[in-house]
């Protein structure tokens, strides 16, 4: 049996938990929100993409650009994946940092080309989200939830995700999402722009 999560729900299981400690006497707030942080992995971890993809990470990514080449025929979109298919739970989240990364692209850069490339590195997998467009200024730069959500499910699998300006234009977003994932304990709050590529 599959277990569905809507962010809903987290946010209702996460201010039970407040509300719980609150009643309890606990007395730090330090404590509080590591216990949400915790609760929030676990259920990231159990089903980090809210859904279930009932397709292959190629097919739900090709539906994916379709769907955006129907909507903006001026972009021109690149994809390319390995061979062999990504195992469960990474490629949700792989599918999940290409959604949110093209929808960013194509809403605030207004790009002409968007490349996507999902491979390998050793068993590591390595999803890349490249654009054309505006860009962004990193100091000025604030994460919304879409790449604030990406962070934290890659962060719930260890992984790591990083946010550039391209040279002369554009944006690329990568993630590293290791092949032997457990849950990580949280992490000190770093923009995504702040971590190594």
């Amino acid at each position: 049996m599959t277990v569905q999560l809507t962010r809903r729900d987290l946010l209702k299981r996460a201010s039970g938990l407040l509300a719980v400690a609150a009643v309890g006497g606990l007395t730090s707030i330090e404590t509080d929100a590591a216990e949400v942080h915790q609760e929030r992995d676990r259920v990231l971890v159990r089903n980090p993409a809210f859904a279930t993809i009932d397709l292959s990470l190629r097919q739900a990514v090709d539906n994916l650009i379709l769907s955006w080449r129907a909507r903006q025929p001026g972009i021109a979109f690149a994809a390319s994946f390995p061979q062999e298919e990504i195992a469960q739970p990474l490629d949700e989240v792989a599918y999940r940092v290409i959604q949110e990364s093209l929808s960013n692209a194509i809403r605030h850069g207004r790009p002409r080309h968007v490349e996507v490339a999902v491979r390998r590195d050793g068993g590591d997998v390595l999803v890349r989200v490249a654009d054309d467009g505006l860009g962004f200024e990193p100091i000025r730069h604030r994460p919304g939830h879409g790449l604030n959500g990406m962070e934290e499910r890659i962060r719930a699998l260890g992984g790591r995700l990083a946010l550039e300006a391209r040279p002369g234009g554009g944006v690329v977003v990568s993630a590293r999402l290791p092949a032997n994932w457990e849950a990580a304990p949280p992490e000190p709050e770093t923009p995504a722009m702040a971590l190594p590529a």
